[in-house]
């Protein structure tokens, strides 16, 4: 038995197993990839790493799992697959992730893929254009997918396994939990829901490193309060509740905190503009084939070094080359723009609570931004290129991806589907129970006492307008035609 100790959680003990799979070298290179990507350019402190993070998933993990008196055996399983989670995240975590889900696979899918048809996305167009501009095609390159496929054929993770008495349908069930798709729904609502060991270690751990105030959650308390439950009742599948009278405010407290750091952290203005800078960069270490061209090329050599090597370093050391012998001076500028921090200049922001995507205010300054008349008409009058205005759209921020009028009884009756998406999203919801039942529980967006209720269909809806070069006056200037032609639009 070895033990660390965390700036966060504190001394975590790990056994052999844990200690043994520390050491290989898939985990060691979570220690060169910052959990934050990007955002110490803006929170100095926030330098901490998905290595840190990991043992941290690893300790909740094991305390959710014994707070809910689950076997020794699963209580195992939990620490190891919180342990393992993050084993194939990406440089620059969901940054780079993002790239890969944009630019397709030409083995799996052809129709969508940047290099096979560039004329899709615009060949002419910038490649911050084109990051901006594209739509994910690729629906399976998700960190996590990486990660379960290392743990079925990754020979020295594997050879750890196997060491400590673990065989390879034990690994197999680990790789499971890691992409969620276990059979059993708690293993998931464990390491992958609203309140799951991931999320209450990242908000905690973000929002202290970072230096903000928002993830100060009461986790002790949050673990005293958890039950189990089955939903639907009359099945063996179990869920968890949260105590609805002790417990309910130190959960709306911390799913307030996770949407603020959200909001005011992950989605902040200039390390979006960097991780469009970024994003960019990698594309075209990718066309030029100096980083992996697909997900596929990533997948085939995840028992190599060159994965190992796939980190944070890779990237700036890249930069660094790039800068003294590369020949593509888009690329070069994008590289220089990072390196002296150098971020795309925000113009105008639109940022409102809405009810979706479909909110009308929010769609129309939509579609009056990305239609191409009205880019080029601004650039005209500004006299600049078109390429120099770039339009964000972070993913809309909600506190729980539940609204309160998808009710339990709406479902009941697909029980049998219990893996199918919707019934599976009910599954892991946050829920509370009252002592008195001990089988029952309601969604926490049905409780008419919670604050969580009358905000569940509000959702957080964000454009951004960057301005691509170093001018105060333009940027005032581009600020005044966005503000005329979407009037919703405001100073950022």
């Amino acid at each position: 038995m070895v033990a660390v100790h965390d700036n966060v959680n504190g001394r975590i003990e790990l056994s052999d197993l844990e200690g043994a799979l520390l050491s290989t070298p898939p985990m060691l290179r979570l220690g060169r990839i910052k959990q934050l990507g990007m955002g110490s350019a803006v929170f100095p402190g926030a330098t901490h790493t998905r290595l840190a993070h990991s043992l941290g998933v690893m300790h909740i993990a094991g305390r959710l799992a014994e707070s809910l008196d689950l076997s020794g055996a699963e209580v195992e399983k939990m620490r190891l697959a919180g342990l393992c989670h993050d084993i194939g995240q990406y440089p620059l975590s969901h940054c780079i992730e993002a790239v890969y889900k944009l630019i397709g696979d030409p083995n799996r899918d052809p129709a969508a893929t940047v290099f096979e048809n560039p004329e899709d996305v615009g060949e002419s167009q910038t490649l911050m254009q084109r990051i901006v501009s594209m739509s994910a095609s690729a629906s399976e390159a998700s960190d996590k997918q990486i990660g379960s496929q290392l743990l079925r054929t990754r020979a020295d993770v594997r050879d750890v396994f196997h060491e400590y008495g673990k065989d390879d349908e034990y690994i197999e069930e680990i790789a499971r939990i890691v992409s969620g798709t276990h059979t059993d729904t708690l293993y998931e609502g464990l390491l992958n829901s609203d309140y799951d060991a991931d999320r209450l270690d990242y908000v905690r751990r973000d929002s202290f490193n970072a230096g903000l105030v928002y993830g100060n959650v009461d986790l002790d308390y949050l673990l005293d309060n958890l039950a189990l439950r089955k939903w639907p009742v009359t099945s063996e599948n179990r869920i968890v509740a949260i105590n609805k009278r002790k417990g309910l405010g130190a959960l709306e407290h911390y799913l307030m905190a996770r949407y603020f750091m959200y909001s005011q952290l992950v989605f902040h203005k200039t390390i979006r503009s960097l991780e469009i800078l970024a994003k960019a960069a990698w594309l075209g270490l990718a066309e030029e084939g100096r980083a992996f061209s697909s997900y596929t090329e990533i997948l085939r050599n995840l028992d190599t070094d060159r994965f190992v090597g796939f980190n944070d370093d890779f990237f700036f050391d890249q930069a660094a080359q790039y800068l003294e012998t590369g020949a593509n001076a888009e690329i070069k500028s994008l590289f220089e723009r990072l390196l002296r921090r150098r971020p795309l200049r925000l113009a105008s922001e639109i940022r409102l609570l809405g009810q979706g995507e479909e909110d009308a205010s929010y769609t129309g300054a939509l579609r009056f931004l990305t239609h191409p008349d009205t880019i080029h008409g601004i650039a005209e009058r500004l006299g600049i290129s078109p390429d120099d205005i770039l339009l964000d759209r972070p993913p809309a921020i909600d506190l729980v991806p539940i609204a309160k009028e998808m009710s339990t009884s709406r479902y009941v009756k697909f029980a049998d589907e219990l893996q199918g998406n919707p019934m599976r999203a009910i599954a892991v919801a946050p829920r509370l129970f009252v002592p008195e039942d001990e089988t029952g529980s309601s969604l926490l967006v049905e409780d008419e006492g919670s604050l969580i209720r009358y905000l569940s269909d509000r959702k957080l809806l964000v454009l951004r307008v960057y301005l691509a070069q170093d001018d105060d006056d333009l940027r005032q200037r581009l600020h005044d035609e966005v503000k005329r032609v979407a009037p919703i639009a405001s100073r950022g």
